[in-house]
């Protein structure tokens, strides 16, 4: 496991660095990739990263890598959020398989009324605990990408370690 992160996402994000891309804007990428990956809204990640990419100048490699990778937080929180969005927008949300089903055969519209709206809240739930995350993973990694930086370049000059 450590072998495959290493070869299939650290090598390529310091690849990245290495490439001459800005410590800010890798930490600017990567942290919108880890937001978008758990948004509650199955389906629609990558479209995201591709306008987030398009909007933000950012490279479109680093966002869908990181988003992929944080997949899996998707599917941890997707229930969670759904469940607050559900109490956010006064929508119960049923959390059993077969209530849900019940819901879907008996009434088609009021399922997806109601997921309609318990999706919207939590997204609605989802933009502070989002903006949280990015700030803090924004700037722990530019520290890093930028220490990484100033490392390799004292390495290629000559420069011995402090």
């Amino acid at each position: 496991m450590k072998k495959f992160l290493k070869e299939k996402l650290i090598d390529p994000i310091t690849g990245f660095l290495k490439q001459g891309l800005s410590p800010a804007k890798l930490a600017e990428g990567i942290s919108w990739g880890i937001i978008v990956g758990f948004i509650p809204i199955l389906g629609g990640t990558t479209i995201i990263c591709t306008f987030v990419s398009f909007a933000r100048r950012i490279n479109m490699g680093i966002i869908q890598l990181v988003q992929w990778f944080a997949y899996p937080l998707q599917l941890l929180f997707f229930l969670p959020f759904l469940k607050l969005g559900g109490k956010l927008t006064g929508t119960p949300v049923p959390f059993s398989l077969s209530e849900i089903q019940v819901l879907a055969q008996k009434d088609p519209l009021v399922f997806l009324k109601t997921f309609a709206l318990a999706n919207l809240g939590a997204v609605l739930v989802w933009i502070p605990v989002a903006a949280a995350v990015w700030i803090i993973t924004y700037y722990l990694l530019k520290r890093v990408f930028t220490s990484i930086q100033t490392r390799d370049a004292e390495k290629a000059a000559g420069i011995k370690d402090r």
